[in-house]
């Protein structure tokens, strides 16, 4: 039985267990029946939003303010700002601040400019070398992970020396210390930081070691041909100049790059393209991982995974044992053996 304020009962499903059943028990309890076990539900019904009974039919729910939060939309100006005053009927903790104003600065000089001035209490997404110019910053282990994903299905990238020696192309170390200005930190071959469920303490990066890098494409059977590498500009902090070291690093190990750096929207129309249908070689990505699990993998891996373009059976099998498993002990264990086998 989970409980929890008011809200919709529409499903949520994994490859795991799907949703397949759930019934109203009253006000505030719902009853969710899944095809088999499935730790994480609990922590995934944060994504079902909560909105009164028609309102997917009648409302616009990309456009209209609904919901059960601490604060009320007042007003939003598209591409500007937007207005929010405090929930009186909140069912939780009243909020301590009465109105907020969230104001859209797209360049970095602008917010610092704001934050100097005292126009604005905080901001976000401050570039590295911009940080000794505010009047105070906050770090904390961020929940994006950048991260290149390589079709391992077809073409060049089937071979495993030439992922390989990628790996020890890629100056890491000059990538923090140049480009993010110290202001970043390995993840150790995972997607996930060092307090999410399932990390691996006990994995390193692969060295920076480019003579080995020659050798392993020399190795691989590369035959000089164009790989591609599609990344994003306007989306990610840093990210054209994170991606054109990548490219350059892999260019000085003697691979061929037919680097494309795109605006977003047309970027993810690439990096959305399905399994097995005409995926770039090499796309650049960062992924989040909101509900602090490993089993966000399940997304990057597999045939059958929004995102991914490698296909690995024995990882999808190691993964669906670990998401099946309720023990916490257990399932820890087995993430961390899925990050060392990935």
């Amino acid at each position: 039985m989970i409980r929890r304020p008011p809200r919709s009962t529409q499903g949520v499903s994994s490859a795991a267990s799907d949703v397949y059943k759930r019934q109203v028990v009253d006000d505030y309890t719902i009853h969710i029946t899944t095809g088999g076990p499935d730790p994480i539900l609990p922590s995934r019904l944060y994504m079902i939003q909560m909105v009164p009974p028609g309102f997917t039919t009648d409302g616009d729910i990309a456009l209209d303010a609904v919901g059960t939060g601490p604060y009320k939309m007042v007003e939003w100006i598209p591409g500007e700002s937007f207005d929010l005053e405090r929930n009186t009927d909140y069912w939780g903790a009243e909020p301590q601040i009465d109105n907020v104003r969230f104001v859209f600065l797209p360049e970095n000089q602008t917010r610092v400019a704001a934050l100097q001035a005292g126009d604005v209490h905080m901001a976000t997404g401050i570039s590295p070398e911009s940080a000794g110019d505010v009047p105070q910053l906050i770090t904390r282990e961020g929940l994006e992970y950048p991260y290149l994903r390589m079709k391992n299905y077809e073409g060049q990238m089937q071979s495993l020396e030439l992922r390989q020696a990628i790996a020890h192309a890629l100056n890491i170390d000059d990538y923090i210390e140049f480009i993010y200005n110290g202001q970043a930190a390995r993840v150790n071959c995972q997607p996930l930081g060092s307090g999410v469920f399932g990390y691996n303490p006990n994995i390193t990066d692969y060295t920076y070691d480019p003579d080995r890098a020659r050798e392993l494409v020399a190795a691989s059977g590369y035959d000089g041909s164009a790989i591609d590498l599609v990344a994003p500009t306007g989306r990610w902090l840093k990210f054209e100049e994170l991606s054109q070291a990548v490219a350059s690093d892999m260019e000085a190990v003697g691979i061929n790059v037919d680097f494309q750096l795109i605006e977003f929207s047309p970027w993810l129309d690439a990096f959305l393209v399905p399994f097995g249908e005409g995926q770039p070689d090499i796309t650049m990505s960062s992924t989040s991982n909101e509900i602090q699990d490993a089993d966000r993998l399940s997304s990057l891996i597999g045939s059958g995974a929004r995102v991914s373009s490698y296909d690995n059976d024995e990882l999808e099998a190691m993964m669906t044992d670990a998401r099946t498993t309720l023990d916490l002990e257990a399932r820890d264990l087995k993430y961390q053996e899925i990050m060392a086998t990935n």
